[in-house]
This record gives structure tokens, C-alpha cells and sequence, in this order.
């Protein structure tokens, strides 16, 4: 897949009393659209933790174009080249289940999750949003051209901080606003006419200041617009015509503040930017720690489990001891993992919540 011919596209918890870190929490996923494998990797050192998911086992991922973490923790995997939705335990990448596919499904870009848990799905060929069921009941078709608006080519998704859906028009250069339940058309949220030289929308998202983001494949480039009247601000990220972007794929805003960019092209680079200065921090990956991760195309981080602070997917007894360690300590004494009521300590009303989230 290439420019010319494709448009769519701290320390192990251990049985002790001391204090321990959590770890996994905030690791970073990276889809690899050409290599079909997710490549999970550690902040600070950015050293490859795992192949998450990728090889035999992995329920035939064909171009993952998406990674989005669902409300019962699981991630929800795009599958551009099969058409389908597929559905992996978010804590150790193993597959579960095929969760939408057939139905109108035709070349997957996007998903978001609506507040009653149900799945919205863009696609690509048809230019259409689809809506499935908690449990992958297609439900139908939530924006389509009856009230699209004119939406050519629906590329990656957002939820806004106002609650509504945010859709990239990659063939008119524009992103489309709908409203989140009813799928009707609210407006054409950054205007084709003054875009600000977007090209081709791929990625985007809202930052800490409420802005929206967006990814210009063609142009190389991270544009910045008004988050409440789509105007254009600024050119966050400009084209960097050495080791910078290369057809930018997709966004995400990390646990720091910082911008994360795919980078499809160019070495399988994904660059972190300054969250309020669009300036370059550090490239993140490339073909040196990459793990075989081909034409970098979704980054997502791993959410935090309460109580889980060796991220091993369980509240077991391995994280009750770290919680001993912790009790009455600071949250910023390497404890935060059990700081369930976010008032800066470990204390008993904690207890209680870890009680309740303890699995054995």
C-alpha cells in the first residue's frame, strides 16, 4: 500500500512489602497495516514488550487500520483487508471472536463507542457508518447518503468532547460532524473551502485544549482546528522533509500530554510531538526496535486497570502484596495503581475498592 494507490489508507510487582511501580499501564500498541501485527511497547525506553497480537492465532487480522479499546476493556481491531471487526483480551492480545463482519462492512477504518455500548463502524468503499449491537448484532446503517451530507470516502473516527461523532471525508478533504445517537448531519465541521490545506484526512483527535487534530496524508503534516467552530489555527506539525512525516495515518494524544503520529511511510516511524508546541520530542519507533512492524498505520495506549499494577490483566495476589506495600503511602510514592478514589493516598476507603476488584 502505497501514496499512488491507496486513499484509505518500573519494576515487576514481586511478593514483598515494599513499594512497587505499575508497569504495562500506558504501554504503547502500534498496528502495523503491511506486517498484519500489533506491536506493544514500553514508554521511556520504548524497548518491544511483545508482539501483542500477530501470527498463528491472531483470527486472521488482514490490514489493521484502527485500535480502539472497548467499555469491557477488550481492543477492537479494524481488519481493512478481510472487512472485518475482530476482538482481542486487551491485556494479553490473545483472540477471542470475529465481532462484525458481513453487513455492509467494506474496507473498515474507524470505530467509536457510544455511551450504550454500541459500536459505530466507517468504511471506506461505501462511505458509510454502521451500527452493531454490545454483542455484534448489526443494528444499521447510522450515516449513509441519506443524511451524510456529502461524506466521500469515511476514513478514521472520533468522539468530541461534546459528545458527537467526527468523521474524516477523505475525498473532499474535509471532516464531517453527526450527532452521536441519531447519526443526523450537524455540520460540516472543517470546510472543505477553508481547510487549511488538509489532503486527505486520515487520523485525528481533540487535545487537552479541546482543539481537533487532524493528520493530512498527502501534505505530511498534523493541521490544528478551533474545537468548538472547526476554523483552522494553525499548522500544528509542519512537513518535515527529513526523517519527519511521511503519510501521517493516525493520532493519538498520550498519558503525558504528547502527540503520538503513525507514520505509514518512511522507515515505520512513530513520532512524538510536543503536546502544546507540535515541536519533535523523539521518534519513538523505527526500523531499529520496529519488531517487524511494517507501514506503522493506529497507535493506541494501553488503559489503566485499577488495582492491576504488574498489568497482568488480573487483581490477584501479586497486587494485593504491592497494596500492603502502599497503604498509607502517597499515591506519587509509586502507588498510584491503587489509588482508586484519586485523592492522592492509599488508604482504606482504597482497600475497600481493591477488595471489590480483587479476582484471586
Amino acid at each position: 500500500m502505497n501514496g499512488s494507490v491507496y486513499r484509505g489508507a518500573a519494576c515487576a510487582v514481586v511478593a514483598t512489602l515494599s513499594v512497587v511501580q505499575a508497569v504495562g499501564a500506558g504501554d504503547l500498541l502500534v498496528a502495523g497495516f503491511n506486517s498484519a501485527n500489533v506491536i506493544r511497547y514500553t514508554p521511556e525506553t520504548w524497548e518491544i514488550e511483545s508482539t501483542f497480537i500477530g501470527g498463528a492465532g491472531s483470527g486472521g487480522l488482514a490490514g489493521p487500520h484502527a485500535l480502539v479499546y472497548g467499555p469491557d476493556g477488550d481492543l477492537f481491531v479494524a481488519s481493512f483487508s478481510s472487512n472485518q471487526v475482530l476482538r482481542y483480551d486487551g491485556r494479553s492480545g490473545a483472540f477471542k471472536s470475529v465481532f462484525a463482519s458481513g453487513n455492509g462492512i467494506a474496507s473498515p477504518t474507524g470505530i467509536v463507542f457510544r455511551d450504550d455500548g454500541h459500536m459505530l463502524v466507517s468504511n471506506l468503499t461505501t462511505s458509510r457508518v454502521l451500527e452493531f449491537e454490545q454483542d455484534g448484532t448489526f443494528v444499521g446503517e447510522f450515516v449513509g447518503p441519506a443524511n451524510s451530507g456529502g461524506l466521500s470516502g469515511a476514513e478514521a473516527m472520533t468522539r468530541g468532547p461534546d459528545g458527537n461523532l467526527y468523521v474524516c471525508s477523505l475525498n473532499t478533504d474535509s471532516v464531517f460532524r453527526y450527532n452521536i445517537n441519531t447519526g443526523v448531519l450537524i455540520d460540516e465541521f472543517v470546510d472543505r473551502n477553508d481547510n487549511g490545506g488538509l489532503d486527505q484526512p486520515h487520523g485525528l483527535g481533540f487535545g487537552s485544549d479541546g482543539d481537533l487534530y487532524v493528520a493530512s496524508w498527502v501534505t505530511g503534516k498534523v493541521l490544528r482546528y478551533d474545537g468548538v467552530s472547526g476554523a483552522f489555527v494553525e499548522i500544528f506539525v509542519p512537513f518535515e522533509p527529513v526523517n519527519g512525516l511521511n503519510l501521517p495515518h493516525d493520532l493519538t494524544f498520550g498519558p503525558d500530554g504528547d502527540m503520538y503520529v503513525a507514520n505509514f511511510a518512511s522507515a515505520n516511524r512513530v513520532l512524538r510531538y510536543d503536546g502544546s508546541t507540535g515541536q519533535r520530542v523523539e521518534v519513538v519507533v523505527n526500523n531499529a526496535n520496529s519488531g517487524g512492524l511494517v507501514a506503522a498505520a493506529s497507535v493506541v495506549f494501553m488503559p489503566d486497570v485499577p488495582g492491576d499494577a504488574d498489568s497482568d490483566g488480573d487483581v490477584d495476589l501479586d497486587d494485593f502484596d504491592g497494596f500492603d506495600g502502599c497503604l498509607g503511602r502517597s499515591a506519587n510514592d509509586g502507588c498510584a495503581a491503587f489509588d482508586f478514589d484519586a485523592d492522592g493516598d492509599v488508604d482504606w476507603p482504597d482497600f475497600a475498592a481493591f477488595q471489590l476488584a480483587f479476582s484471586g
